[in-house]
């Protein structure tokens, strides 16, 4: 049985050729992600971090559990990989990491725009809304 987009290709080495493809996303995407997280992490620690004003410090924490949200996604598909391995439920594997990589990914999406909103109290001076 053929699918359709390579000629000769049986069901089972479309999934396996999906299966690769969707874990070298997968590795890309998460170390991405996890630089991110890593890098979000450290930003309490800064000596600016102490003047930011009450909605901002709110923004980071938003930012901060989307982006460990994101992380829990791409890591997830990995897992379950793990989990079904042997049990030849490739095909559902496949779904199931789809959807989670698309979660995972819109998560990181809706994290790298919001950091616009912590960018101001630098250039403003005391951090504090931009007085």
């Amino acid at each position: 049985m053929t699918s359709p987009g390579r000629p000769d290709e049986t069901r089972d080495q479309r999934d396996d050729r999906s299966l690769t493809d969707l874990l070298q996303e997968l590795r890309i995407a998460g170390i991405g992600v996890q630089v991110l997280f890593g890098s979000l992490l450290g930003l309490p620690f800064t000596t600016r971090f102490d003047r930011l004003a009450g909605w901002r410090r709110w923004l980071y924490l938003i930012i901060v559990v989307l982006a460990a949200a994101s992380t829990v996604f791409l890591v997830a598909p990995v897992a379950y990989h793990r989990l079904v391995f042997r049990r030849h439920q490739r095909e559902r594997l496949i779904r199931v990491a789809n959807v989670l990589s698309i979660c995972g990914l819109a998560r990181r999406e809706q994290v790298l725009p919001p950091p616009a909103g912590l960018g101001p109290c630098r250039a403003t001076g005391d951090g504090r809304d931009g007085r």
